[in-house]
């Protein structure tokens, strides 16, 4: 795979209005029998799991094999363009691939460079996408949105690709990202994963502009819970309503409905004065 590594004979410094008839294997100097179906993709991948490489998606609707996105990644990241949740992140990927779903044809893979260094593996991101062309910039067929590299932001994205300023910078695994969205195009986390570990102060996960936070461990049960709540039953205190639960031998689903109601004398929250619900009246009582 060291020809498209090597390649940089296709440049896009003009508008190209042929790209849908060119030969891009024979530009780019690409053997046809490297290109990979799916799953010989994920074997290439499982023989090098957990080193960066450069990935490129083929369309096969045409007389050609044409290139339609350039992407960098480690473990399964080629693979996760076809998910339904990453639809929406380039909606022109996203119509390719599901014509090729309508079609009963694949895509296709190749794996110009694969690599223990990440910078070399941006720089390749970004010369591929230069020499091949941007499609909504009108230089070329790739659906990319931006132009590669570290520090770009895919989910708030401007038209012609740069960096949005309502962009939120985050740290993940020692590497920055532009934004969030960015973050889960490259790595095997989902938004919600991100936003959870860097509130909760997973090690390596942060936003930038906040810093990294302390650490929130979340026990297994029986023990503390990081957002669990002290209450006090009968004098007792105790750590939280499960502790309780299992000392008093009372299910948890009763003493929480107790806690809801607020009708039971003695059961009090201890960061509260009296907890419960207030149209209740003293007259009230506990049908517990």
């Amino acid at each position: 795979m060291a020809e498209i590594f090597n390649s940089t004979r296709t440049t896009s410094d003009a508008p190209c209005r042929s790209w849908k008839t060119r030969d891009y294997l024979t530009e780019l100097g690409v053997d046809r029998a490297s290109l990979l179906t799916r799953r010989q993709a994920w074997q290439h991948v499982r023989a090098t799991y957990g080193q960066f490489y450069i990935y490129v998606l083929w369309r096969t609707d045409r007389q050609h094999p044409i290139p339609f996105y350039v992407g960098k990644g480690r473990k399964g990241r080629f693979a996760l363009h076809t998910r339904k949740g990453c639809y929406h992140q380039n909606p022109i990927r996203s119509r390719i691939i599901e014509l090729h779903k309508r079609l009963g044809i694949s895509v296709l893979y190749t794996f110009p460079l694969t690599t223990t260094a990440e910078d070399r593996a941006h720089f390749l991101e970004q010369t591929l996408i230069r020499a091949i062309g941007r499609r909504n910039l009108k230089l070329g067929p790739l659906s990319n949105l931006t132009d590669g590299g570290e520090i770009v932001a895919s989910g708030l994205v401007r038209k012609k690709g740069c960096e949005s300023p309502l962009a939120r910078p985050v740290w993940v695994d020692g590497v920055r990202y532009g934004t969030v969205r960015e973050a889960t195009e490259r790595c095997s986390w989902n938004v919600h994963t991100i936003y959870k570990r860097a509130r909760n102060g997973f090690p390596g996960c942060f936003f930038e502009d906040e810093g990294q936070r302390p650490r929130q461990d979340q026990r297994k049960r029986g023990g503390q819970h990081y957002l669990a709540r002290r209450v006090q039953i009968d004098g007792i205190i105790y750590p939280s309503i499960r502790s309780a639960a299992d000392q008093l031998g009372l299910s948890y689903k009763m003493i929480m409905q107790r806690f809801i109601r607020g009708v039971t004398p003695g059961y009090y929250y201890v960061d509260q004065l009296y907890i419960g619900n207030e149209s209740s009246t003293e007259s009230r009582t506990s049908s517990i």
